[in-house]
């Protein structure tokens, strides 16, 4: 593609010779191996966009491998460029392998030659009547060449069987997992009750099941309901509801488990439902007395009870050496073991066979590296077997995974929520250590289950630093900038864009962010008494301060950034920009907890479902002592779940998104948009037209003009956003010029001018203004505003406070991005509005 056209596309034109045009798409998408870990055939989904008019048919996409062959790619159209057909957003599902260190470019391309993968991906489920159209009962089987899952809806229980099958002929006769066996499982031991209730999803009757997607390459199964009491013990009957989405893919035993508790219960957000103990259980069909587990212990390496002595944990001196009589503890067939993370400091082994051992220990956030192939449990006889790992172990603990082995047979038990020894925020001790649940909260666990043939633990550690790093498949930042303005007219750094004064005033900037990111990576790993930034339900989240809490031990001194003015999205932004990873890793963790922890998931009161929490917030979920939910804009944001569904295909961030749109589209909250807190002006715009971009749904787009048409006639009135208020006024522009950009309404356009002449007037320029003075200065020919952006905008970033990073990165940088447009030596100034 020439660089003429692609600057039309960038301006918005739209090239009907490229849609037939030979080779009208040719985008390099590289991979790059971070972890020092070879990979082989990893699952890769990758979001990709695409500029507009350019095309509105998957069919006519291929993926060409490193070699320049087709290989096997899933392609599923995301979102396309509303109004219109043409695809803005297709996400690829592909697998492919990459040396450890090293890198692979493969190439998205035009074209009908879409080879069908060797054992594709197969769904046989039985369909539900048709006054439930698109879920299913009884029970849906898949078959990928490798393995072989049934998940049924009824008495749920995970994976109701699993046979292997690694030759990949289709011999599936012999189950790993029984029909029956396998089982979720809660507890509590609530205040009077004599011992632990039990609860599981198998005593639901009313579990929904649904086939979210069913391509070659990968299959979802995607199961909601309660987890209702299996005993008879006093108490409450329901503890928690869940989403589980199960995805298994192409010719692999590899089932990736997203599992999603949530608090959907209580008379009022105060009502705290705790939480013991939560578990998987998957029973293996095994030769009990061949069978055996192996563990990873960081930097590649694997332990078991048949490693060689000189690489076993020292035996403790303070016992007797092994003789007849203690035999079984490291004898392979009649030990178990269990991995444990207890802190974000801290993952132990422990176990029979650990017992009379040295301490096994490696220190997560200070062995980052090590810490990566650390966590993750096999069990397996010389057949077959599986694997487990959870992601983000260490940094989201506690968590367990254990194996059980015995003469009679064996079992893998992976919990979640295993072990509540640790005390991060909103685990509480009054009966023991326990997590509390309240309405609106989530807690989602991602888990990675390898059913294999006999065991290698090269294949193993490979796949399961998969799911703590995968591997990502990236365009150039031009392309998700000037090239397709996925995120608008957004710029990236690339030197040729700009003259050398302009490009000297990109770099200033992009080295105060990075500046500003070292000090958020380094600020997390650091300890505040009981606190850092890691565990169930903090991690994701920056610290905002620490008041004193010698008075208070408890955590109501602790006060979250709970991602302030949507904190992941502006780091999605500066990672298009510059293609920097940790932009990118910091923004999928953050959105990952803005999705759980952040808005309410939940109401008891149906106008608040979708709210958003305080930010800065104690304990997450709270202002100062009580329980909060939002009843205006002031704190919304959604934008980051709609990047994460677009970049990586998590179906969960999408259903955040339009969870959190709920809140903005209930009639209840007409009154959420003010001039009090001028942010919120445009916050509550932002999110509809985030929701009507995924969608196109009408409703959010009729809504959003709702918002807008208010808040013009106020302006008309004579409302205007005070002196010293535009660091959130900003915002109110930003939304308005979102607004023009998509309907071309004029009006938006002079109200848009309106504001800034008030802004002018009083000089209370911030960085959240700087956009609409770049858009207007360009417009308008009014080289002295354009100037107040370009000239602050070199300055812009470098946060030194001590605290705060995630509150200021997201208020001062979530909107500048879309000045270095303006600053550009070619790229079209003058915006031609839709129409």
């Amino acid at each position: 593609m020439s660089t003429a056209t692609r600057w039309l596309l960038a301006a918005g034109f739209v090239l009907v010779c490229c849609v037939t045009a030979s080779a009208a798409l040719d985008v390099p998408l590289t991979l790059v191996e971070r972890a020092n870990i070879a990979r082989v055939a990893e699952p890769v989904a990758a979001g990709v966009p695409l500029p507009v008019g350019l095309m509105d048919d998957v069919g006519k996409l291929t993926l060409l491998g490193p070699d320049g062959q087709p290989v096997p790619c899933q392609f599923t159209v995301q979102t396309r460029w509303h109004p219109g057909k043409s695809i803005k957003w297709v996400l690829l599902d592909f697998q492919a392998s990459v040396p450890a260190g090293g890198k692979a470019v493969y190439r998205l391309t035009d074209g009908d030659k879409n080879p069908t993968p060797p054992q594709p991906v197969k769904v046989a489920a039985q369909e539900a009547p048709a006054t439930q159209p698109g879920k299913f009962i009884g029970a849906v089987t898949i078959t990928t060449g490798a393995a072989r899952f049934v998940i049924k809806r009824d008495k749920f229980n995970l994976l109701d069987s699993v046979a292997v099958d690694p030759a990949g002929k289709g011999d599936y006769a012999a189950p790993l997992v029984k029909p029956n066996s396998a089982d979720i499982r809660l507890f509590h031991g609530g205040s009077g009750l004599p011992q632990y209730k039990s609860f599981s999803p198998a005593a639901d009757p009313d579990v929904t099941l649904e086939v979210e997607e069913a391509g070659p390459m990968r299959a979802t199964v995607k199961l909601t309901g309660k987890h209702l009491s299996v005993d008879d013990l006093a108490g409450d009957n329901h503890l928690l509801d869940f989403v589980c989405r199960i995805t298994a893919y192409a010719g692999s035993g590899l089932v990736k488990v997203v599992y999603s508790l949530e608090c959907r219960q209580g008379r009022s957000i105060g009502d705290g439902v705790p939480l013991d103990r939560f578990w998987f259980s998957l029973p293996l069909a095994i030769d009990g007395k061949a069978a055996t587990w192996a563990t990873g212990v960081g930097d590649g390496k694997a332990l078991s009870p048949a490693t060689d002595a000189k690489d076993l944990p020292a035996w403790n001196d303070e016992w007797e050496k092994p003789k007849e009589s203690v035999v079984k503890y490291w004898k392979a067939g009649y030990d178990d073991a269990c991995v444990i993370a207890e802190a974000s400091d801290k993952i132990v082994w422990r176990g029979d066979f650990f017992r009379k051992r040295a301490d096994l220990v490696v220190r997560g956030k200070y062995e980052k590296p090590k810490a990566l192939t650390a966590g993750w449990m096999d069990v397996s006889d010389d057949k077959a077997g599986v694997a487990a790992g959870i992601r983000w172990f260490w940094q989201t603990y506690p968590h367990v995974i254990k194996a059980e082995l015995g003469a009679g047979g064996a079992a893998l038990l992976v919990m979640p929520h295993g072990n509540m020894a640790g005390r991060p925020p909103l685990l509480t001790r009054p009966h023991g250590a326990r997590a509390t649940y309240y309405p609106g909260m989530s807690k989602t666990t991602e888990v990675l289950l390898d059913f294999h043939g006999p065991r290698n633990v090269a294949a193993i550690t490979s796949a399961q630093v998969g799911l703590q790093a995968p591997l990502r498949a990236w365009a150039p930042p031009s392309w998700y900038c000037e090239q397709t303005q996925a995120f608008g007219r957004v710029a990236s750094s690339e030197k040729t864009l700009y003259d050398d004064e302009a490009f000297a005033s990109v770099q200033s900037y992009d080295k105060n962010l990075r500046a500003t990111l070292d000090r958020i990576i380094k600020h997390r790993d650091l300890q505040y008494g009981e606190y850092d930034s890691y565990g169930m339900f903090n991690f994701g989240d920056t610290i905002d301060f620490i008041k004193d809490q010698r008075g208070d031990p408890d955590d109501i001194n602790v006060t979250w950034d709970n991602c302030y003015y949507d904190y992941p999205h502006a780091l999605f932004l500066q990672w298009a920009r510059t293609g920097d990873p940790d932009y990118f890793d910091l923004a999928e963790q953050a959105e990952h907890h803005l999705g759980d922890m952040d808005m309410m998931t939940w109401s008891p009161q149906e106008q608040f479902i979708g709210a958003a929490r305080y930010s800065d917030g104690t304990m997450h979920i709270r202002m100062e002592k009580g329980i909060y939910q939002s009843d205006t804009f002031n704190h919304y944001k959604n934008g980051s779940h709609f990047d994460c569904w677009y970049l990586t295909g998590t179906k969960r961030a999408f259903d955040q998104g339009l969870v959190s749109t709920k809140f903005a589209m209930h009639p209840g909250n007409n009154g959420a948009i003010g001039f009090g807190e001028p942010r919120s002006l445009g916050n509550g715009p932002i999110a509809l037209l985030n929701a009507y971009r995924a969608t196109g749904e009408q409703k959010y787009l009729d809504r959003l003009t709702f918002f807008e048409k208010w808040y013009m006639a106020a302006l008309d009135k004579g409302a205007r956003i005070a002196k010293g208020r535009h660091w959130q006024g900003g915002i109110g522009l930003e939304g308005m010029r979102e607004y023009y950009e998509q309907t071309g309404d004029q009006s938006a356009f002079d109200h848009l001018k309106l504001q800034a002449e008030s802004c002018a007037a009083m000089k209370d320029y911030s960085e959240t203004t700087l956009h609409a003075f770049a858009f207007l200065g360009a417009q308008l020919d009014k080289p002295e505003w354009s100037k107040v952006a370009f000239s602050r905008i070199a300055k812009t970033g470098d946060i030194k406070r001590d605290w705060g990073y995630g509150q200021s990165f997201g208020n001062e940088l979530r909107s500048t991005p879309y000045v270095f447009w303006y600053m550009t030596k070619d790229l079209p100034k003058k915006f031609e509005p839709k129409k």
